[in-house]
């Protein structure tokens, strides 16, 4: 089975990968995304993401449908995490914005991260 643990990628198939880079994204584990992309998945893959927000009990949730491990970084606040990816992405996947009409900008502001919608306005005009 496909896995991050300790920091590092357990081999994962292809089908996988997408669910990975978004697992890596979430816990802000850049190695892992490094390898990931290195083993080719495309750096604006998308996978479904369930996101808790701050005003949400345990049990509770949404399920973001189609993330960008941008947006995953994004939604979890991991701010430096977002700007390495945004180095490396096309402008599309920047300003991506799912079959929900949710992008990085939405995500982020849902669970508090004032830093990082003050960030994608200020150097990427995505809210």
């Amino acid at each position: 089975m496909a896995g991050i643990l300790n920091n590092k990628v357990i081999k994962a198939n292809k089908q996988a990968m997408p669910a990975e880079a978004i697992q890596a994204a979430s816990y802000n584990n850049k190695e892992a995304l490094a390898n990931l992309f290195d083993q080719g998945i495309a750096i604006d893959c998308t996978a479904d993401m369930f996101m808790r927000g701050p005003f949400l009990t345990r049990e509770e949730g949404i399920n973001i449908k189609q993330a960008t491990p941008f947006m995953a970084a994004c939604a979890h606040g991991h701010l430096e995490l977002a700007k390495w990816l945004a180095e490396r992405s096309p402008l599309r996947s920047i300003h991506y914005a799912n079959e929900d009409g949710y992008n990085a900008a939405h995500v982020s502001a849902y669970n508090g991260y004032s830093n990082i919608v003050q960030y994608l306005v200020l150097h990427h005009d995505s809210a």
